[in-house]
């Protein structure tokens, strides 16, 4: 029960402190983590654009999901030359691959930070119950951290790579509004084939 519960409040914690990793890729800059827990099995990540705060369009599986922020765009002749060179394809293909190993090092982060919260309690709870064995103490309730968090993430969270490899525009992550309707156009005038 103790390991349990220390392994719980070290990934709350973890998952609140986490740095976001930098990704970049065709002279976007963007920073990739996750959400706290939510209730919900299914639903949208969060993403901040320059600022505004937003949900994403793909839906994720799991309480815990993307949290993406888009912080630089740059285009430079360096990228129009990758651009003439490579074509889009190439260049959306290497930004989905980032987002998606930028989800992948957070995690590995995640894990490392929230062992470093669970040490401290780990140790009182030793010292307190007077065992004079901390090593194997420290060391089982770093194994249940280990496991509840990689076993969390897998069961919860490991088709969020397979999502965010499937983003290759920012259209991908917010959606696109639709066409408005300039002003003085009339519904059932002459549509896309001409006939009225």
């Amino acid at each position: 029960m103790t390991f349990t519960v220390v392994a719980a409040g070290a990934i709350w914690l973890a998952l609140r402190v986490s740095p976001l990793q930098t990704v970049s890729a065709a002279g976007q800059t963007a920073q990739v983590g996750a959400t706290l827990p939510n209730a919900s099995l299914r639903g949208p990540g969060e993403l901040d654009l320059f600022g505004q705060v937003m949900a994403t369009r793909p839906d994720f599986s799991g309480p815990i999901r993307p949290r993406l922020s888009l912080e630089h765009i740059t285009i430079d002749p360096q990228v129009i030359q990758m651009l003439r060179a490579s074509g889009p394809s190439k260049v959306e293909l290497t930004l989905s691959q980032q987002l998606a190993s930028g989800w992948e090092r957070y995690f590995l982060w995640e894990t490392l930070i929230a062992a470093g919260f669970a040490v401290v309690p780990l140790i009182a709870v030793a010292a307190v119950r007077k065992r004079p064995k901390i090593w194997k103490m420290l060391a089982g309730g770093l194994a249940v951290l280990c496991v509840v968090n990689i076993g969390g993430i897998l069961l919860t969270a490991s088709g969020t790579p397979k999502v965010l490899r499937s983003v290759r525009t920012l259209d991908d992550l917010v959606g696109a509004d639709p066409l408005v309707e300039p002003p003085g156009c009339r519904r059932g005038a002459r549509g896309l084939g001409g006939v009225p």
